[in-house]
């Protein structure tokens, strides 16, 4: 009977754990994930054909997501492992499962139609390379904009 009180007791409690942190989740990604609730652009990488969606919310900036386009048909979704604003500046990290990459971008400066960026990225050897590139204003699907 003791037993059984004493789990009962911990079910509660665990519970109540989960709940808060499911809630704390929604609370903190319920802003991203509607399209509505920001201004979404989308950001062509010539040096990989993908597109990078980003969505601004009271001028903080966050990439979404990063998909891989061949002929205008999605072939890869990147893992994004974290987007941020440091310094003012957008900065990214995320995955390539095609090739173990982990690529990290930082904007250096950007306009409405361009985004001049620095970029690292690691091999799964842990080889490293480095570079700038500049992101074009794009369509979803990575098509360019008309101007």
């Amino acid at each position: 009977m003791k037993n059984n009180i004493l789990f009962f007791s911990f079910s509660i409690v665990v519970s109540i754990l989960l709940g808060l942190n499911c809630i704390k989740s929604i609370k903190d990604d319920s802003i991203y994930n509607s399209d509505e609730a920001g201004d979404v652009t989308y950001w062509f990488d010539s040096e990989t054909s993908s597109v990078h969606k980003m969505i601004t919310i009271n001028e903080k900036s966050r990439v979404a997501s990063i998909i891989r386009y061949t002929n205008g048909i999605k072939t890869e979704v990147m893992e994004i492992i974290r987007s941020e604003i440091v310094d003012g500046k957008i900065r990214w990290v995320y995955y390539v499962p095609s090739t173990g990459y982990t690529v990290e971008m930082k904007a250096v400066l950007s306009n409405d139609n361009e985004i001049s960026i620095e970029w690292n990225n690691r091999d799964s050897d842990g080889e490293t390379d480095s570079g700038t590139e500049v992101l074009i204003r794009c369509e979803e699907n990575g098509v360019e904009l008309s101007h």
